[in-house]
Formats: structure tokens, C-alpha cells, sequence
């Protein structure tokens, strides 16, 4: 059975493989406000029109990779904090280690 995608969801899925796309070209450096659209554009071997339709604006391109940055990097911590959680089931020294790292006595 085929799929149909509106073109809505279709847009979606090209506006968060284009921002992939982005953050792959740049790393973690995000480009500097003075760069131009174009710039960024040709970084990433893209067109600067593809990324004002998606974005609207050279703002909304930097935002865009801000925010999609921060939640790779919120994900990625995550993830430690989960390993590390699992990693101390197993061994008694590192579960205390956590607990007092992430939970001291006294509170905050």
C-alpha cells in the first residue's frame, strides 16, 4: 500500500532534511550573523531560494539551526545521563558517584 503525503507533511519532512543538511555543513559553529544567505546556501550545496522558502529569512535560517542544534545536543545529553544511569546499576561505586554528583545532600 503507497503512502500519500500531503504537502504539508512533505514540506516538513524537506525543511528538516534541508536543516540536517545545514548543521551537517556547519558543525557546531553556527555561521555568523553577518554571513549572507548565499553563503550559507552554498556551504551546505543548496540553493539560497530553497532555504527562504523553508526559513523566510536569513534570521529565520539561524534560528532554525539554533533551535535544531540545541535539541541534538539536549538529545545527546540525554542520553549520557541515561548510559550513565545504567552503567551505575551495575556497579555500586559509580551509582553512589552519581547520586551525589547529581542529587547532594541538602538539596539543590
Amino acid at each position: 500500500m503507497e503512502v500519500i503525503l500531503s504537502s504539508t507533511e512533505r514540506n516538513g519532512d524537506a525543511r528538516e532534511r534541508l536543516l540536517t543538511r545545514l548543521l551537517d555543513a556547519f558543525g557546531e559553529a553556527l555561521p555568523a550573523p553577518e554571513v549572507s544567505l548565499r553563503e550559507i546556501a552554498a556551504r551546505a550545496e543548496t540553493s539560497h531560494a530553497l532555504l527562504r522558502y523553508h526559513f523566510g529569512s536569513l534570521p529565520g535560517v539561524l534560528a532554525a539551526m539554533l533551535k535544531a542544534q540545541r535539541s541534538r545536543e539536549l538529545e545527546q545529553s540525554s542520553s549520557a545521563i541515561h548510559a550513565l544511569g545504567h552503567e551505575s546499576d551495575s556497579h555500586p561505586m559509580a551509582s553512589e558517584v552519581t547520586r551525589t554528583s547529581f542529587f547532594p545532600p541538602g538539596g539543590r
